[in-house]
């Protein structure tokens, strides 16, 4: 299993989880700018300021994004390249969590998409840059009991998504909830392995990967190429883990090198360790909890979205894909779009020289 150098020393717990309660629920968003504060507007109607949306099939516009690159100097690790900004897209697997940072709302997003030449790529997306050009329903899994707050991190120099607990939870009565672990996994461990142990840890047998944001060093895959560069943007798209039993583990995942080239299927077992840190969404099996009525408030209750009448109910399953993903490699060079002009990708040495941190104050970075 590759290992990636840290500027820091390992410090504290190398996987942290906090026990909370999960509610899945469907939201209908409105067209409009800034995608990321429609998610922000649309958790907050639900009742929550953490957890993750998955995105599948989601037009946008103006799409933005960073893709991971190697830092040139001790200071970190890994770092990015970009932004690169380009027209339409089809968001095709994205994972979003959602937290605080000093109290205000932050979002990490990484995703793969297809442009409209029906080329692949993926990386770190920059939502509050883009535009929804349609209404689109999304999947949400919010948690109350924890959120993610941005903290910084000695070990890797970034200052990261880290669980905390909620002074007040969301949910007055989980019963309709199911119980979850929020968690973050730290560099240079093995995912499968962590996740095993935090399910142990929460008493849950078997734990379904509601989400994942991070990056892995590289990345191995039981149905598909290897990913061979180290620095990725990555993300989990479904899953399951048994308490205790890494190998055992089921994850699907998806990983973007510093080309923008995309890779996916299900992870290998032991071959994968986190690159940076990975933030992680668990739940205990659907089948062994009671779920009566439209979750969270009752029979009665339904959830509207931001500045809308829509409204969203819960869904019936819980987000999760076992299916291995097909997908295709940009030519060679650029990424192009029709009626668009993408960025052609310069060396990484390039744009290392050339880039600057600007830290959004909704958008992380890692």
């Amino acid at each position: 299993m590759r290992q990636l150098r840290q500027p820091g020393e390992p410090a504290g717990p190398r996987q942290l989880g906090l026990a909370c309660h999960v509610g899945t629920v469907n939201l209908t968003l409105e067209p409009g700018p800034d995608l990321a504060a429609r998610l922000f507007g649309a958790a907050a109607a639900a009742g929550f300021t953490s957890g993750a949306f998955a995105l599948e099939k989601l037009p946008v516009w103006g799409l933005t994004h960073n893709l991971p690159s190697l830092f040139d100097g001790p200071e970190k690790a890994a770092w990015f390249a970009g932004p690169f900004s380009g027209d339409t897209a089809v968001i095709t697997a994205g994972r979003v969590t959602i937290g605080l940072n000093g109290g205000a709302p932050m979002h990490h997003c990484h995703a793969a998409w297809r442009t409209p030449d029906g080329a692949t790529t993926g990386g770190h997306l920059l939502l509050d840059r883009m535009r929804l050009p349609e209404p689109a329903d999304v999947t949400f899994n919010g948690v109350s009991g924890a959120v993610f707050d941005v903290l910084p991190d000695a070990e890797t120099n970034f200052s990261i998504f880290q669980p905390v607990p909620q002074a007040a939870p969301t949910l007055a009565d989980p019963s309709g909830a199911r119980p979850g672990v929020l968690a973050m996994v730290a560099p240079n461990v093995d995912f499968a392995g962590a996740l095993s142990e935090l399910a142990a840890a929460h008493g849950l047998e078997t734990a379904e990967i509601l989400s994942g944001v991070g990056s892995f060093v590289g990345g191995v895959f039981d149905n598909g190429p290897a990913v061979p560069d180290p620095i990725t943007e990555a993300l989990v798209t479904g899953g399951r883990v048994h308490a205790g039993d890494p190998g055992a583990a089921r994850i699907d995942a998806v990983a973007t090198d510093p080309a923008g080239i995309v890779r996916g299927g299900r992870l290998s077992p032991g071959e994968n360790a986190v690159g940076i840190t990975f933030e992680v969404l668990l739940a205990g099996r659907t089948s062994l909890l009671r779920r009566q009525g439209r979750w969270p408030g009752g029979p009665d209750e339904r959830i509207s979205g931001p500045r809308t009448g829509r409204t969203g109910t819960p869904s019936s399953q819980p987000l999760s894909s076992h299916t291995p993903l097909t997908l295709r490699r940009p030519r060679s060079g650029r990424l192009e779009g029709s009626g668009s002009k993408w960025h052609r990708l310069a060396s990484r040495s390039h744009l290392l020289r050339d880039a600057t941190l600007r830290v959004a104050p909704r958008a992380m970075r890692v």
